[in-house]
């Protein structure tokens, strides 16, 4: 039996207003006679604008004249950004995962008008670099990122942290209008703020969304467009910033004894969304949580394992520092009791390959090829990239166009920004496969070519991007004393190196398969050779070859 009516209740904020009409437009298209009614307030973290969120007493600035709502009978449900939630415990109420999570990662936003300050050789009177930010785990972690993967004419520039309050599009107008450089935000609150026009064109039944707050939800997305035109973005890569537990995920708090509201929200729950909160919001709870911390943590479920990313500094000043993969089934352990490790074999120096403890060499020779500037650039590794390229930090300011510079991985990155080159994200050594998910921030369609060598396994079959080669690359060099009969597990860096190795010596194909995340990993899979994924060479090193 249905309710005769649902209340949805949420904080009054444009953001709010929109994952609150998003959950109920999904259970709209789950159970059509459902009558949905809306109680927007404001919440104390709203009302008070000046006071930095760790510095509020209690943990629920957010939440709590909600919670009391709900418990008076006022509405039947809440929905919430996940992260706003303190780890508490509940005893009147539950917490339900709704819906897929957005992209967990942040956004730093930098205004052109501080390049140019630069261009223009005012850099003398920029005495320091202003970051909008309220977040200590922002601070702390971007602290360490920033002043080496910036481009290098910013790298020198020291950087000072600053809080700013308010809803989104205030704290876009602050950091437009005073005198901040930089700001950094959530890019799911960015991702849902510019694309309003879901709630009424995504699914078949639409819900009742007031004329005003329609015109709200476009005005808000004008408006930041306007002010991301005149910055710079970088898409922030999880391995150095990890995320606030949840950020990006959305849940829906009930009363225990509503088991009507349990039938309703089970049939949106997202499995992997909410087994990676859970497992994250348990790993800051053993820190304390609350916004205080300086700690961030990142899980993601892939079909290789469970990535973890964690880094930040605890409140007794011990560094946290991790990066690993998982086994699938730590997910499914709610009381923490199965390894957090695959389990290893060990291999001696001389049975594994490469040999040596590094990595083959191969050498590598520049092609003459035009660069396209109307194209967006993955690039694969930093030579991938022509050094006569005229690509610097002040292209997009030149240009009509502004082509996208995307990476493998970080090594790439920080290379490019020693070019003094603006790069706007990252894969983070996990594989073209990941989602890029930047078309609302960039505005229009991406173009990309991959930038890569000339034999590539990927040409022809792996790659997902259109494959322009800048350099040529020989077989790995295998060393004279090398044995093929003596190894018993292999680090596979590409599927070239792959190819090679095994048309050379077969007997490679019948060893133990390690490889990176990616296309190797799912070259070898095709190859019916699935591998056990570590996130480095270094790592698997350290991991399995025992001298």
């Amino acid at each position: 039996m249905l309710l005769p009516e649902l209340i949805i209740g949420s904080r009054k904020s444009s953001l709010a207003k929109f994952q609150s009409y998003l959950v109920a437009s999904r259970l709209k298209n789950k159970f059509p006679e459902l009558q949905i009614k809306f109680r927007f307030i404001d919440s104390q973290g709203d009302r008070d604008q000046t006071t930095a969120l760790w510095k509020m007493e209690g943990k629920s600035v957010f939440t709590q004249d909600l919670h009391a709502d709900l418990i008076a009978g006022n509405i039947h449900c809440i929905v919430h950004s996940w992260k706003d939630l303190d780890l508490e415990d509940r005893l009147e109420t539950v917490v339900q995962s709704v819906l897929e999570r957005e992209d967990a990662r942040d956004v730093l936003l930098f205004k052109k008008s501080t390049i140019e300050k630069i261009i223009n050789n005012q850099s003398r009177s920029l005495s320091f670099i202003n970051i909008a930010t309220s977040s200590p785990r922002r601070e702390r972690n971007l602290g360490i990122f920033l002043p080496k993967f910036l481009p290098k004419s910013l790298q020198n520039i020291p950087i000072q942290f600053n809080p700013i309050r308010g809803n989104i599009q205030t704290r876009f107008r602050k950091f437009i209008e005073q005198d901040f450089d930089g700001y950094i935000v959530a890019k799911a609150a960015l991702d849902r703020m510019l694309n309003p026009e879901i709630l009424w064109k995504e699914y078949p039944i639409t819900i009742d969304i007031s004329e005003e707050d329609k015109k709200e939800f476009i005005n808000n997305k004008i408006y930041l467009q306007e002010c991301i035109k005149r910055c710079e973005f970088m898409v922030l890569p999880l391995s150095q910033n990890p995320s606030a537990p949840a950020q990006g995920a959305l849940c829906v708090e009930y009363l225990k004894s509503d088991t009507k509201m349990k039938d309703y929200l089970y049939q949106l729950e997202n499995n992997s969304t909410k087994l990676t909160v859970l497992k994250e919001r348990k790993f800051l709870s053993e820190y304390g949580g609350g916004c205080h911390q300086k700690i961030g943590v990142s899980i993601l479920e892939r079909e290789f394992g469970v990535i973890k990313f964690t880094r930040g500094l605890t409140d007794t000043g011990i560094d946290l520092e991790e990066r690993k993969i998982l086994p699938l089934n730590i997910l499914n352990e709610k009381n923490g009791s199965a390894s957090e490790t695959h389990p290893k074999k060990k291999y001696k120096s001389t049975e594994v390959w490469p040999p040596n403890k590094k990595m083959a060499e191969r050498t590598r020779n520049t092609i003459d090829v035009s660069i396209p500037k109307d194209k967006d650039l993955f690039i694969t590794r930093s030579n991938a990239l022509p050094e006569n390229f005229s690509y610097d930090i002040y292209f997009n300011l030149k240009n009509e166009f502004n082509p996208l510079i995307w990476t493998a991985g970080l090594n790439t990155w920080k290379d490019l920004a020693e070019r003094d080159i603006w790069v706007h994200g990252s894969f983070d050594s996990l594989g073209e496969n990941e989602k890029l998910n930047i078309e609302y921030l960039l505005n229009r369609p991406l173009n990309f070519i991959k930038l890569t060598h000339n034999t590539n396994y990927e040409t022809s079959s792996e790659s997902i991007f259109p494959i322009l080669a800048t350099y040529d690359v020989s077989s790995p060099i295998v060393p004279n004393e090398f044995d093929p009969k003596k190894i018993k597990a292999a680090f596979w860096r590409s599927s070239t190196e792959y190819e090679a190795l095994t048309s050379q010596f077969p007997e490679l194909k019948n060893v133990d398969h390690y490889s990176g995340p990616g296309s190797t990993f799912s070259m070898l899979c095709k190859n019916h050779k699935k591998p056990i994924v570590y996130l480095s060479f270094n790592e698997w090193l350290e991991d399995v070859v025992e001298d």
